[in-house]
């Protein structure tokens, strides 16, 4: 659950029940978004976004969003002037709390699997995925996106985080723990490469310790 300010909205943003077209057994709400298209049933997720505006007159809205399945709902939104920014996996939009509706929408290529948490950076968004890292416009125009990892950017838990906004440049590791910076132009900086042998043997002692952990169960 994220829990953040619009103006004088207080927007709560959590995952939700699966809301199933065309039945009569789903929570109530104000109004269903379907991101892949109203008779679309894909494989999807749903999101519910609450809106409260703390005036004693005021009924607080709720709105259903039916987005990709990996959708990281914790991590999907961000305030973004008088609206708020959502990325649904490759799915954007910025949604109007004071009119329940989405006031601009696209979807990003190229296609991501997996984008794991949205950043606000100057006017800007800075996109963490699986595979890409996106600089995306107010207007949700893509700035520019780095795809040029050896392997996922993601880390084993024990070697820390695979990505970190800093001042003047974003870090970023693969599985493999090479090391990447960018600037916040899209430009490659820095590029580490990792000694094969250290990741394997990491590899190797992970394997076993996990064949340990299994045998003593």
């Amino acid at each position: 659950m994220k829990v953040f300010q619009v103006k004088e909205y207080r927007i709560t943003v959590r995952r939700a029940p699966k809301y199933t077209l065309n039945s009569t057994d789903n929570l109530s709400y104000d109004r269903v978004f379907n991101m892949f298209g109203e008779d679309d049933e894909s494989d999807y997720t749903t999101v519910s976004v609450l809106i409260e505006r703390g005036e004693e007159d005021d009924e607080p809205k709720e709105y259903a969003f039916l987005v990709p399945y990996y959708t990281q709902v914790d991590d999907c939104a961000l305030p973004a002037g008088e609206d708020i920014f959502f990325m649904f996996c490759d799915r954007l939009c910025l949604f109007d709390p004071a009119t329940g509706k989405i006031v601009q929408q696209t979807t990003i290529q190229p296609w991501v699997p997996i984008m794991f948490e949205a950043y606000a950076y100057q006017d800007d968004f800075i996109l963490y995925g699986e595979t890409d890292i996106f600089r995306i416009s107010p207007d949700l125009s893509v700035q520019w996106n780095f795809c040029c990892g050896r392997d996922i950017f993601v880390r084993p838990m024990e070697k820390g985080a695979a990505f970190e906004m800093k001042s003047d440049r974003i870090c970023l590791y693969d599985w493999e723990d090479n090391y990447y910076e960018l600037s916040y132009d899209g430009v490659l900086m820095k590029k580490v490469v990792a000694d094969p042998s250290e990741f394997s043997n990491w590899l190797e002692k992970s394997t076993e310790m996990c064949s340990k952990q299994k045998k003593s169960e």
